[in-house]
């Protein structure tokens, strides 16, 4: 009978023990509303012509706006410009703020071709990026 209270002693004893375990393990599930994603940034590339003519002056504008409103201060903010087949050659250019959220770039293109110039913008974790291509005649 003595050997049947120690076996029902460990047995609780063991339950007791897993319970404690479980009761201490760390809750990795995500708590809602703690781990929201960034919001992404909208990036409006605009100028008047993308195929300008040789010696003309573009102006690039980069509006910035992130939740429906100008990204004031981006952490980064720069162009990538480069000739068809030629992007081991790039040029990296800061375009100048203009206003919140709003950055300009004035190119002239000195040759005719294929261009290319690839905004890149950051903030935080997020990094939006696009191409867009100028055929200079």
């Amino acid at each position: 009978m003595m050997k049947q209270y120690v076996w029902i002693r460990r047995a609780l004893l063991l339950v007791f023990l897993l319970v404690a375990l479980v009761g201490c393990s760390a809750n990795n599930a995500p708590q809602p509303g703690t781990n929201a994603e960034p919001a992404p940034i909208e990036v409006e590339f605009q100028t008047k012509t993308w195929a300008p003519k040789v010696g003309e002056t573009l102006t690039f504008k980069l509006v910035v706006t992130q939740k429906g409103k100008p990204l004031d201060n981006p952490d980064k903010v720069y162009v990538e410009l480069w000739k068809d087949k030629q992007r081991e050659n790039h040029e990296t250019v800061q375009p100048k703020k203009v206003g919140a959220g709003l950055y300009e770039l004035k190119q002239t293109y000195k040759e005719p071709g294929t261009y290319y110039l690839m905004y890149h913008v950051e903030a935080g974790e997020v990094h939006e990026m696009s191409k867009r291509k100028v055929v200079v005649k």
